[in-house]
């Protein structure tokens, strides 16, 4: 039999081991997988990213310099001017946040994408001069569907200076919001874009790239367009580790066993 001071520990200990099963989960915790203050001053294409532009025009230009990265888009030259990141593992949910110095020029228009120009992809576009955001799913860099955003202007308040929008995608849906005038889409399920065949974060593929670019939507051929950011930051969510619910149920049993044997 046990000692009655043994017997006095063991609803204690089993009252650790019931409190450990029906614990919360610890949260998950953010990941950065990228950051860029674009602070090389390279005065080209900045570490870490690939200029894949379409457009050959010598105007067309990424150009890093003191805490902006400036691209440069001519008008009818073949298509934007983007430049990609190094691939990472898409893990869920991710979070991209662009913070955007100034837009000028003709048209311009700010995209972000996660995904490739080969395969499918997630793209954000905002036009500086109808202060509209477009989220879109695309197939080697086309549009294969748009997500319905609220109606009316999104950023009626916005000019040409600083602004910033967050883009989060979990496993079935997608959120699209800015602090600017309050800019927020709500949760928005892939599979609502019921022609893109994508149903969750998984369908972009495993390994993504982060394009970022500019496009002139507007004027005559030739004209120029220009957005520079400031910042980008993107995150993804790990689990934490933590000791399984049986485990910490056996080892309190052990513990029991162990005082047993101890005592006379």
């Amino acid at each position: 039999m046990f000692h009655s001071s043994a017997r006095s520990r063991v609803p204690a200990i089993l009252a650790v081991v019931t409190l450990s099963l029906f614990q919360p989960a610890r949260e998950a915790a953010a990941e950065v997988v990228l950051l860029d203050h674009f602070t090389g001053s390279s005065g080209s294409v900045p570490a870490g990213w690939t200029d894949i532009g379409f457009d050959a025009n010598p105007a067309s230009t990424i150009v890093e310099s003191g805490t902006l990265v400036t691209i440069n888009d001519t008008r009818g030259n073949g298509g934007p001017q983007f430049m990609q990141s190094s691939a990472f593992a898409a893990t869920e949910p991710l979070s991209l946040t662009v913070d955007l110095a100034s837009m000028s020029g003709s048209g311009p228009v700010s995209m972000a994408m996660l995904g490739g120009l080969s395969g499918k992809g997630l793209m954000v576009r905002f036009d500086g001069t109808s202060k509209n955001f477009t989220l879109a799913l695309t197939n080697n860099g086309g549009s294969i569907g748009t997500f319905a955003l609220p109606g009316g202007t999104h950023l009626p308040s916005y000019s040409s200076g600083t602004m910033s929008y967050t883009l989060v995608a979990d496993e079935d849906s997608v959120r699209l919001t800015s602090v600017l005038d309050g800019f927020d889409s709500g949760d928005l399920a892939f599979a609502s874009v019921v022609s893109a065949g994508v149903d969750s974060l998984d369908d972009l593929g495993s390994s993504l790239g982060l394009l970022l670019g500019t496009e002139a939507s507007t004027g005559n051929p030739g004209d120029l367009a220009t957005v520079a950011y400031d910042r980008v930051e993107l995150t993804g969510t790990t689990a934490v580790p933590e000791p399984s619910r049986a485990l910490l149920a056996l080892m309190g049993l052990v513990s029991v066993a162990v005082r047993r044997r101890r005592i006379p």
